[in-house]
């Protein structure tokens, strides 16, 4: 599906907060398939796309431990990592936080996402 959709020049709209929403679910839940998509759908600057507390795509994805979308980010999307939320953290900030146990969560591949971003 993702081949025709890219070579029949599919592009995907919707309203900005629909599409906040639905990315940063993605990022969360590790939905590549849906994130693939959504890129190949025309949704290029991953990076415009934040929710209230300026969190992005690669905030959440740290937090949900979505190591295939931070390389996805990274190697296909040339995703910026140095975006500050509303307490100016980087998603890189956030992952140290989690491994130094700041945050009451537990992610499986913590230092593999430390050294990706």
């Amino acid at each position: 599906m993702l081949f025709f959709f890219k070579q029949n020049g599919g592009i995907i709209k919707a309203p900005q907060d629909v599409l906040v929403e639905l990315i940063l679910k993605t990022g969360d839940e590790g939905d590549l398939n849906m994130l693939e998509c959504l890129y190949y759908g025309g949704l290029k600057n991953l990076n415009d796309f934040v929710n209230i507390d300026n969190r992005n795509i690669a905030h959440m994805a740290v937090f949900g431990g979505q190591l295939n979308i931070l390389k996805f980010l990274k190697h296909t999307a040339h995703f910026d990592f140095s975006a500050r939320d509303r307490w100016f953290h980087q998603p890189l900030d956030e992952a140290i936080k989690i491994k130094h146990g700041q945050y009451q969560i537990q992610v499986e591949r913590i230092n593999e996402i430390i050294e990706l971003l």
